[in-house]
């Protein structure tokens, strides 16, 4: 929600700090546009949420604390990550330009206290499947709003009969995932059904939740 412009001609860090696959592909394209030198401390994420906190430590650990390196050296322009690990880093993360965080559960207040808590930072909501590209959230009426990378992933908020609801109508999130490699639809989340903004001519889904 903050209005900031950045341009890099000395070439920072964008550190993928997250799962392997279609999600470092993901953003080693985007640090090709954004002419940033690009890091894959990827990890695998499979059984993460049902592991027990020494194993989630014993799996991470080594690609936090070489993050957190480039970080303290104020060499990272954009990082990426969840929610959950933004307290392991700590004030450091002030010296980050941009934050992209995901996670189906990001509230508009955990993202309000994310950018007060950061003030020299961008913090950029964002949703999707891990096999998909992400969908950037917009904060607006105390809601975060998500658009789709459309053509490659579409959204469609339906009932329980397989009908797409009214827009501001809550219902199952259908997510299609079409690319080259893979083709998916997920149906795990609950969202409203919201209308195209002045950026993505497509529908969004807002506050997605389980």
């Amino acid at each position: 929600s903050k209005d900031k412009h950045f341009e890099y001609k000395n070439a920072k860090f964008l550190i993928a700090f997250g799962p392997l696959g279609a999600y470092q592909k993901e953003h080693e394209y985007l640090a090709k546009i954004l002419n940033l030198n690009y890091i894959n401390l990827g990890f695998d994420t499979r059984g993460l949420k049902i592991a027990t906190p020494d194993e989630v430590q014993r799996r991470i650990y080594p690609s936090f604390k070489k993050a957190l390196e480039y970080i303290n050296d104020d060499k990272v322009a954009l990082i990426t990550t969840s929610k959950e690990v933004i307290p392991m880093f700590g004030e450091a993360l002030n010296k980050v330009d941009m934050i992209k965080i995901s996670g189906t559960g990001i509230t508009y207040d955990q993202v309000k206290q994310f950018e007060e808590s950061l003030p020299s930072t961008l913090v950029i909501p964002s949703y999707g499947h891990f096999a998909a590209k992400s969908s950037i959230g917009f904060l607006n009426n105390s809601k975060i709003t998500y658009y789709p990378s459309f053509p490659a992933t579409n959204f469609f908020v339906v009932d329980d009969n397989g009908k797409i609801v009214p827009y501001g109508k809550e219902g199952k999130i259908k997510m299609v995932i079409a690319q080259p490699s893979v083709l998916l639809i997920k149906e795990d989340d609950i969202a409203e059904r919201a209308k195209p903004n002045e950026v993505f001519g497509v529908d969004g889904v807002s506050n997605p939740h389980r």
